[in-house]
């Protein structure tokens, strides 16, 4: 069983976003370090036992609690990886340029 290294993740993903997009800007919401743009919530790296998952929102805002979460965004996609060397960077850039456009 592959273990999946989420410090390698983590700073791979935070490189990703100081590079590409700096201007989303990270805040504890929800247990977890969420990154969003002008109160509107972008992306987050939920790190689990055995997978991380990236998770991008559209409509969803910083006013949002734990309840309203889910049923107030139009969409939320995950990209879940069990094993670092899976993950595909590009993919995730693209995910998180495309949740940026259709939030503007």
């Amino acid at each position: 069983m592959v273990m999946i290294n989420q410090i390698d993740i983590q700073t791979h993903f935070e490189e990703l976003l100081r590079t590409k997009f700096p201007h989303l800007q990270p805040i504890g919401k929800w247990r977890q370090t969420m990154w969003h743009i002008e109160g509107n919530l972008v992306v987050s790296l939920v790190h689990l036992s055995k997978k991380t998952k990236f998770c991008f929102f559209n409509n969803a805002n910083l006013a949002l609690d734990k309840i309203q979460r889910w049923g107030s965004t139009i969409y939320s996609h995950n990209l879940e990886y069990t094993d670092e060397n899976e993950v595909n960077w590009d993919e995730v850039s693209e995910f998180i340029q495309n949740t940026i456009d259709v939030q503007k």
